[in-house]
């Protein structure tokens, strides 16, 4: 699954659906539709007035094995924020961390 930007000078298939994210990124339809689903399911067990990082959310041992390695971890990140700025989730923002990593919160 390419999570290619427009900008790369890879080519996306042309008849891949794709999310236009902030600062001219996209992404493959399929990728941002798997994080959502992803997120759907972390977030059934969080706490309502906890602020976590997605990383946290989703689960440490989960994230780092399937997006640190892969290079995926920043796309996972630009498509949950987009999510949540265009209110396609039950979370808000919540401030940073000291490394830029978004913190979240129930609505």
């Amino acid at each position: 699954m390419s999570t290619v930007s427009s900008s790369s000078p890879e080519k996306a298939n042309v008849a891949t659906k794709r999310i236009h994210l902030s600062g001219r990124f996209t992404v493959a339809k399929e990728f941002y539709e798997f994080c959502y689903e992803l997120i759907q399911l972390a977030i059934k067990d969080m706490e309502r007035n906890k602020i976590s990082t997605l990383k946290e959310i989703i689960g440490v041992e989960y994230w780092e094995e399937n997006f640190v390695d892969s290079g995926q971890s920043w796309w996972v990140g630009r498509c949950v924020a987009h999510m949540v700025a265009n209110n396609r989730l039950p979370l808000k923002f919540a401030g940073c961390k000291t490394n830029k990593s978004l913190l979240y919160q129930l609505k």
